[in-house]
Parts: C-alpha cells; structure tokens; sequence
C-alpha cells in the first residue's frame, strides 16, 4: 500500500509540471514559450512532422520538449529516440579520446600499413602508398585523404550495396568490408593537406576504437561514454526497423555506426554536450582533452576533433539523414542545446534556417527557467504506461 501511495504521489507531481508536446512551460517566471513559437513556425514551414528539444545549463536539464507526431502518427514525447545521423561523430571522437587518455593510443598513430593499427590482413592490400601516412587526428578532421565530391565512388558508406558487388559479396558489403574496398582506390589528396568531410573516415575510427580497445564499438562507448552519463535508452539503428522497407536504398544503416548509426532523445544528447563543458559533474574527459577536441585544424579552423568551432567559443554539429535532421551545440552563453527532427526537406536553404533556429529562438527568450528536470524527466520515463509512449521511434535511415 505504501508504494503505491509513493506512485501516486509521484504520478501527481509529474503530472502538474509535464510538458504537452508542442507546446513550453506555461510559467510567468520564463517566456521560453518564445523558443516553442520559433520551432513550432519552424516546423509548420518545412512540413516537419515531428521533432524534440533539451536545453541544459549549469548541469541543469532546464527545458525539455516535444512537438508534433512520430512518423506512425503517434504523439512525440520528450523520451522519443530518433535517428541522429552524423551527431554520432562528436560521440565517436569522445570514445577516440578515451583511448588517447588510457595510453592505448596517440592521435598521431598510424592507422593502416604493418605498424598501424589497423595490421591485420584485410586491411594490407592498400592501392595508393599514400594512405600509410593517414593518422587518427586527420580521419578525427577529416583530412585524411578521401573527398567524396570528387571522387568516382561518391560516398562509399552510402553505396555498400555496389560495394557489395564489386567485392563479391551477398547484400551489403559490411563496414570491414567497404574499408578495405576503398584502400584498394587511390586517394583525392594527400593526408592532411586539406578538408574534406568523410563517413569513411569515421567508419574507420570505429574499427580503430575497436582493435585499441578489444571490445565492440557500441559496448566500449555504452561503457565509457553511457553509462558515465546515465544514458540508458542510447540504440544503434538496424536494418530490419519499421520504415526500412518503404525506401529502396544502397546503404547498410548498420554499417553506419560510428559516423551515423545512433538513436537518442534529445535529453541523452544534451548530457554529450554537458560533458564538454569543462568544471561539469557530467565531465567524463580530461579539460585537455577537450581543449584538444575544440582546437580547429590547419587546414580548417572550424573543424577540431569530431566537433564545428568557432572564435567564440561555440561547439556544434549537425546531422543529416533521409527523414532526419538533427543539430547540437554547446554555447559560449553555457546554454547547451539539442534539437531532433523526424524530417528532412530537400532543399538548400533547410539547413541554414535549421543551424540559425536555436540562435535565433533563445534570443527571444530574456528568462530560462532554472529548475533542473533530470530526475523529473528520469521518473516519468519510468512511470510511462507500457506501450503508451515508446521510448524510441524510427526516422527512416
């Protein structure tokens, strides 16, 4: 009987301050319903179905949000997961960090040739001698060498079905598989001469977490980076998800790992940028180490290590997939900021309004709120009625 009571109780105080999707905290105390206007006007002219933001200060969850549907006509919810496309980088590039701080590795290790390290044999038949000089720091840059603007095979993480073909293989050429398809092609530039942004690149870090560490991918960043953090409801895309089937496409999702496999809500997320925040109880790197990550190459002074910087002293990145457009930044003001939609117009201007939106939106708000929902959020997920609000939906890969 007492537990039950302490259910009621709880239901009841969660209740009084939840947030309808759509719409913010009605609180004479904060006018963050100006940033709600922004982004419901936002989605009403691109025709976005569906999306969720966090705001996080101070290590404050300070504002959580939902609007519109899922992409099966559900309501949002603050807890949705979506797919976060390229925001799985800057996740990588702190699991990178990790090994640097362990010693298993240094940013200016060789990754390819007998004394890289990637040594083992599928990875030995290299076509252009210049790939031996590739080094962690420029795939973390994306300076290594691979342009797929120019080069004749695109974007080799996006072609895995031809990829496939040309190697002999059955469905999908895995991401062993396309890296090791690449090696045999020659290089757009030399290694660290210019920038070029790559999913390879990131693919490869991936596998080089993995020979470093000795584990998998995803259980050494659930290890290091999630569980530090909380981050409980962090999944990697697969396949065989609902929505797959509708769109014909030559890409392996779950090749995508390291560069763009990641699903999350928008809350989980905000705890990757409070990390970064030197001085922050969810600080999970050394302050050099970040410093380190926010220091531009150079070759591009706006790039560092799996993060967009600024002479100001912003952080951000942006993430982009068919249905799925994502963005997130860690502000000079101490504001961190996500923000995940289910949709993704395909139109130049999309992306300029999408990286303004945040900017422009918390302009508008003179009061934040300063309550830290964290362990609110972290009940009412819990107390959810089974089945009622999923906590993870599906953009389509």
């Amino acid at each position: 009987m007492r537990n039950i009571l302490l259910q009621l109780v709880l239901i009841l105080l969660l209740t009084s301050c939840y947030v309808k999707p759509g719409r913010g905290l009605n609180n004479k105390t904060t006018d963050i319903n100006n940033l709600d206007e922004e982004i419901e006007a936002f989605m009403s002219k691109w025709k976005i179905k569906g999306g969720t933001i966090a705001l996080v200060k101070d290590d404050k969850l300070i504002y959580s949000n939902a609007y519109g549907s899922t992409l099966d006509n559900a309501p949002m919810t603050k807890f949705s997961g979506l797919r976060i496309a390229s925001l799985s980088k800057p996740i990588t590039a702190i699991a990178v960090m990790k090994l640097v701080e362990q010693g298993k590795l240094s940013l200016d290790s060789k990754v390819f040739g007998n004394e890289g390290i990637l040594n083992d044999s599928t990875y030995l038949k290299i076509f252009d001698s210049r790939a031996y000089e590739i080094t962690v720091r420029q795939l973390l840059q994306h300076t290594a060498g691979w342009d797929r603007d120019v080069s004749p095979e695109g974007d080799p993480m996006f072609n895995s079905a031809n990829i496939g073909k040309a190697m002999g293989k059955v469905g999908y050429a895995v991401k062993n598989t396309i890296i090791q398809y690449m090696l045999t092609k020659t290089l757009d530039f030399d290694p660290g001469t210019r920038y070029a942004y790559s999913n390879l690149g990131y693919n490869i870090l991936g596998r080089v977490i993995e020979k470093t560490s000795g584990m998998n991918y995803e259980d050494f960043v659930r290890k290091h980076i999630f569980l530090p953090l909380d981050m409980k409801h962090m999944q990697l895309a697969k396949n065989d998800e609902p929505h797959a089937s509708l769109l014909p496409w030559t890409f392996d999702i779950e090749a995508m790992d390291s560069h763009g496999g990641w699903k999350a809500s928008s809350t989980d997320l905000a705890k990757i940028l409070a990390s970064m925040v030197p001085g922050s109880k969810y600080q999970i790197l050394e302050t050099e180490s970040i410093a380190e990550m926010l220091k531009g190459s150079d070759v591009n002074p706006s790039y560092g290590l799996g993060w967009c910087v600024n002479a100001k002293g912003n952080c951000w990145h942006t993430g982009s997939l068919n249905e799925c457009s994502t963005f997130m930044a860690r502000l000079k003001t101490g504001v961190c900021a996500v923000l995940v939609f289910n949709g993704r117009p395909d139109d130049p201007d999309y992306f300029a309004e999408l990286d303004k939106l945040v900017w422009n939106g918390l302009k508008k708000v003179k009061v934040l709120p300063t309550k830290d929902r964290f362990i609110e959020d972290k009940i009412a997920f819990k107390l959810q009625p089974e089945g009622a609000s999923p906590s993870i939906t599906f953009a389509r890969p």
